[in-house]
């Protein structure tokens, strides 16, 4: 028997979740024994590309059965400028249609989809990165700007009132802690170890305010509790028999059996166009 599935879908931000206190690993840790979080988060990727990942070129999900929920978060790398990042920027029109697409089709495969928007631009940071990593070499220009990005930020809220999906606003909270002093941020745009468990903080409240609270979410046990296996010598048997016993037919053999029912479709349509092309050439003699 396999466990739920959560799925965190996006750019760096998401991919980094998965660092040390990172957002994705607390995830992990908190629906340990429950849940598996997968990251698939891509560094430097949009929603162009990450649109196109979907169409079935690429097996980057777990099986339909298992997910429970896909966090999806892009729109840092489309806000990039267009005249300094021609490779990133996606224009607002198609990001708004891409992430539209991303929904409609992860919610034919999620109990739930969740929708967040890209943090806020720590100018100042930003540029303090750039001299630093560049010297001499540094422009002084910033690739993207906090004000675009609030543009993409809107197509979120926009998009997931359209899907009619949950959206956690985080360039607003970001925004507004980062005016009251804060700074969550290693370069303007990624989290630091504060950043990072920010967001967790604030993904867990929305999932309690969505009323997603995901320890409620029926899953059973791939094996016993450890704890209780130790009460006596022989409980480990006792316990696995049982288990095995009332345990639900597994994701495999479901599988097996969709197979075997498409096997079966396809046998009778050659069969019926074989004995369709029989009567035509009978009738024709």
């Amino acid at each position: 028997m396999r466990r739920a599935a959560l799925v965190l879908f996006g750019d760096s931000l998401t991919q980094r979740s998965f660092e040390t206190g990172g957002w994705g690993a607390r995830l992990a840790d908190k629906y340990c024994r429950q849940a598996d979080v997968f990251c698939r988060g891509y560094g430097g990727y949009t929603t162009r590309w990450c649109r196109a990942m979907l169409g079935g070129v690429f097996d980057i999900f777990p099986p339909r059965d298992d997910i429970v929920l896909v966090v999806v978060l892009f729109g840092t790398n489309e806000s990039a400028l267009n005249h300094l990042s021609l490779t990133q920027h996606v224009p607002i029109a198609e990001y708004a249609e891409n992430l539209s697409t991303i929904v409609s089709k992860l919610r034919r495969r999620s109990k739930f989809v969740v929708l967040v928007t890209p943090p806020c631009l720590h100018e100042g940071r930003r540029i303090v990165h750039q001299r630093r990593r560049y010297q001499k070499d540094a422009t002084g220009f910033l690739e993207r700007t906090d004000s675009s990005l609030s543009k993409y930020a809107a197509v979120v809220r926009e998009v997931a009132e359209y899907c009619n999906v949950p959206c956690l606003d985080l360039f607003r909270q970001t925004s507004a802690s980062v005016c009251d002093g804060h700074d969550f941020f290693v370069d303007g745009v990624h989290f630091d170890k504060g950043g990072q468990e920010y967001f967790y903080n604030q993904i867990i409240a929305h999932f309690q305010i969505q009323e997603m609270d995901l320890f409620k979410v029926p899953s059973k046990l791939d094996c016993p509790f450890g704890l209780d296996m130790r009460t006596s010598k022989e409980m480990w048997k006792i316990l696995f028999r049982d288990h095995k016993r009332n345990s639900v037919p597994s994701i495999t053999s479901i599988t097996v059996s969709a197979d075997m029912i498409s096997a079966t479709r396809l046998f009778i349509f050659w069969i019926s166009t074989l004995l369709c092309l029989f009567i035509c050439l009978s009738s024709s003699r």
